[in-house]
């Protein structure tokens, strides 16, 4: 198997391509951002206030070996992650990460994000590092 490509238009429309490199050329200038925000709030491990960066993205990739696939075989092509920005550094290992097939989970997954942040129920030790939201 493939890693299968992905592009989505300014519309929202996916289109699926076997040429790396007309996808690479779309990726130069493509915006991948679906919903960007910043909270600052106390670190349910740590304790500290820091501040968690919410990132939601269409990543425009799937690879078959690695299970990046919904229950119903789509690909996961857009990706929730929240890092953690304690003391001016940024934890790019991320706090968490979830994958999506569609847009509208993606933007359900990154307003659950932000609500296990307010609510202070993001605890890192119960969230594995991918897990598949599908509705």
């Amino acid at each position: 198997m493939k890693t299968r490509y992905f592009m989505r238009s300014s519309t929202g429309v996916i289109t699926e391509t076997d040429d790396v490199y007309e996808w690479r050329m779309w990726s130069v200038d493509a915006d991948r951002s679906i919903a960007q925000d910043a909270i600052r709030a106390q670190h349910p491990i740590t304790k500290k206030m820091t501040t968690f960066e919410v990132s939601t993205v269409f990543i425009g990739f799937s690879f078959v070996y690695d299970q990046k696939y919904d229950l119903d075989g789509n690909p996961l092509l857009f990706e929730t992650m929240i890092f953690n920005k304690l003391d001016g550094e940024v934890d790019w290992s991320g706090e968490f990460e979830y994958r999506y097939a569609t847009e509208e989970q993606a933007r359900e997954g990154h307003r659950l994000a932000l609500t296990l942040i307010r609510d202070g129920t993001m605890i890192k030790q119960l969230n594995p590092r991918v897990r598949l939201l599908t509705s």
